[in-house]
């Protein structure tokens, strides 16, 4: 299994209930759910390889902010996968730059943005946890979602490593 797939297959396994049905409604109906997660994957995967971020950390940060819809909007304006804020200056020039380009492409730039922004807090903060406090409160530190965004990341990393030694095995 590639990282690509396995990185779908876990954004779709958080994505959907036991019995098949997408419990976040922007991924209905399921049959349009898979190439929908399948193309906001390929734009956390991307955002981070190009910013060096680890792509289980960028994945779990998407699903934190946005639940894995890059068309998200939150009820102060933030957009996208990783929910820039349209009051800061990155999110101000995303959002000029997105009007004259299709919505696939500005789903990717204001990923890349998200994503580059997010490394440079990593490096500003010293962890990947205070990052993510930062991401949402503008200053590094720590609390309990920070926490539960850094969690899910490692667990969907065991998933991913328990799944290569089977096929492996």
């Amino acid at each position: 299994m590639t990282l690509h797939q396995a990185l779908v297959l876990a954004a779709l396994n958080w994505l959907t209930l036991p019995n098949g049905q997408a419990y976040v409604s922007w991924c209905r109906p399921a049959a349009r759910c898979e190439a929908m997660v399948e193309q906001a994957v390929e734009d956390v995967e991307l955002s981070a390889l190009l910013t060096g971020q680890d792509p289980w950390d960028m994945l779990s940060l998407a699903i934190g902010e946005s639940r894995l819809n890059p068309r998200a909007r939150s009820k102060v304006g933030a957009f996208g996968l990783f929910q820039l804020n349209p009051r800061v200056t990155q999110g101000r020039l995303v959002r000029r730059a997105c009007r004259g380009l299709i919505r696939r492409e500005c789903d990717r730039l204001a990923a890349l943005e998200g994503a580059r922004m997010f490394a440079e807090s990593v490096a500003d903060c010293g962890s990947v946890r205070r990052a993510i406090y930062r991401h949402r409160t503008g200053e590094c530190g720590r609390g309990p979602n920070s926490d539960k965004v850094a969690d899910k990341a490692i667990r969907l990393r065991r998933l991913y490593a328990r799944s290569q030694q089977i096929v492996l095995d």
